[in-house]
């Protein structure tokens, strides 16, 4: 993936405006697109506790406000949670902020943040700085890059 994949969003991981950190990750994902019964297949690239963001694999056209189901696979457990596109670039990138998730869902959703967040933080530390850390820091002009943390 080129760095001109990425330059449609904000470069920022976590800005003022956002309620959650957002993770770098890159694991296979699919979105049920849910009043259509159709599957649309990609790789997630962001997530956080309130969404997350897909890199399709053909162009995204079904737009904003669309009721889905998004699924994939992280550190052995699979997750299947419900939400609503909240931004494309028509393009091939999708924002999904995630609704109604359950109790356990949700428990399971933290679990995952928590254990992406010790991952950061091993990679990450004051001597050597990893994307991460100088995206949450950096100007909004940070170009970002395709890496996992």
């Amino acid at each position: 993936m080129s760095l001109e994949d990425n330059s449609e969003r904000p470069s920022r991981l976590h800005s003022k405006r956002r309620a959650h950190p957002r993770y770098l990750v890159d694991e296979v994902a699919s979105m049920l697109l849910v009043h259509q019964s159709t599957t649309v297949l990609g790789r997630i690239t962001e997530l956080s506790l309130g969404g997350c963001r897909i890199r399709t694999a053909e162009r995204f056209l079904a737009g904003a406000l669309v009721r889905v189901e998004v699924a994939f696979e992280m550190v052995g457990v699979a997750f299947r949670l419900s939400g609503v596109t909240q931004w494309t670039d028509g393009k091939k990138q999708v924002g999904i902020r995630f609704l109604d998730l359950s109790a356990r869902k949700r428990e399971q959703l933290l679990e995952l943040v928590e254990e992406l967040e010790k991952l950061r933080n091993r990679a990450c530390s004051p001597a050597t700085p990893c994307l991460a850390q100088l995206l949450e820091h950096d100007s909004e002009t940070a170009v970002r890059g395709d890496l996992n943390v």
